[in-house]
């Protein structure tokens, strides 16, 4: 290059600075760094300031780290990212092909492949679990939001095992946690989307007026939600619990506190306890001692205790609801 004039790399999307290294023969000789323009860090080469990936230039395990760890050709492509470098990043094994058109990094999730393949955003019960929110089973597929209007080729490769919500209100908006347990109401029963209401108020990433806001959502399942959630609940099953007994008729409190004992699940018409035993916090020998613990202390203060699991809750709702009857009866007499 001659004369100060700056190279302009194929599919580049802004141009990089040449840096002047030395004379030959007369003429300035510039060197420009291999580079691809997309937004990561800035770096100083030369005194010029470069924009982000001007270092390890067209680098694919670079651009695909930068994009989530997934990305389909065509967007490696105008990243800079050459098929050549491809090829050898996968012969390399740092580089991985597991779909039609679409490259990873060792490690990425089915979810985020998926992602890029669809050209898609992670949301519904895959997002949910993803934000660590509690779900009544694991999802037994990946599940994904694209616009109303994005169509499918009839050859198109893609794997089954996905779940396509074509939703513009959730794929269009910045709130993505709240989108997702809206959406999560077309895949969950009305229980299960108020447990991810609970968590997800308790934890402060959705608020009542993001409820409010819900897209997808019927009115009466809003209003439904905003009447039942609490974001005292800790659990999944405490959730289900609550409902199933306030759904019965009776008050009930969560996360009551108790002198020398600590906070009880549910407190029921203000005499009995019920604890809601999630295998997850309750399946060691500590959970054990210091649940036997607490039940010693309660029934030092006259307050009785039941003690339901998951099994209980979800397959014998009505046995549940019974033995609560049945204590509280007794209690009166």
């Amino acid at each position: 290059l001659r004369n100060g004039a700056i190279r302009t790399f194929r599919r580049e999307t802004r141009r990089v600075p040449a840096v002047l290294v030395g004379e030959s023969q007369g003429c300035e000789v510039h060197r420009v760094p291999r580079a691809v323009s997309h937004p990561l860090l800035h770096a100083d080469l030369g005194g010029v300031r470069v924009p982000t990936a001007t270092i390890g230039a067209m680098d694919p395990v670079r651009v695909l780290a930068h994009l989530g760890g997934a990305a389909r050709l065509e967007t490696l492509d105008r990243h800079g990212v050459s098929r050549g470098l491809l090829r050898r990043g996968v012969a390399r094994g740092e580089v991985l092909k597991p779909l039609y058109g679409c490259y990873c990094l060792p490690g990425t999730s089915r979810a985020d492949l998926l992602a890029a393949s669809y050209r898609a955003k992670i949301s519904c019960v895959s997002l949910c679990e993803r934000a660590g929110l509690p779900l009544g089973a694991k999802p037994d597929a990946v599940h994904l939001v694209v616009p109303r209007d994005r169509g499918r080729r009839h050859d198109d490769r893609r794997p089954a095992g996905v779940v396509l919500h074509r939703v513009d209100a959730v794929w269009e908006s910045d709130a993505q946690v709240s989108g997702a347990i809206d959406l999560a109401g077309d895949c969950v029963s009305e229980v299960d989307q108020l447990a991810l209401v609970d968590a997800g108020l308790r934890a402060g990433i959705v608020t009542e007026e993001d409820v409010l806001g819900f897209k997808v959502s019927t009115a009466g399942r809003i209003e439904w939600l905003l009447d039942h959630a609490d974001a005292r609940a800790e659990s999944y099953l405490e959730t289900r619990t609550r409902v199933l007994l306030t759904g019965a008729g009776l008050q009930v409190r969560p996360q009551v506190a108790f002198s020398g004992v600590g906070r009880v699940d549910l407190l029921v018409e203000d005499v009995l306890v019920v604890e809601a035993d999630g295998r997850s916090f309750h399946d060691n020998a500590d959970a054990f001692t210091n649940d036997r613990r607490r039940d010693r202390g309660l029934a030092i203060r006259g307050v009785p205790v039941l003690r339901f699991t998951y099994d209980d809750v979800v397959a014998h709702p009505d046995r549940v609801v019974a033995d609560v009857m049945d204590v509280l009866a007794r209690l009166r007499r």
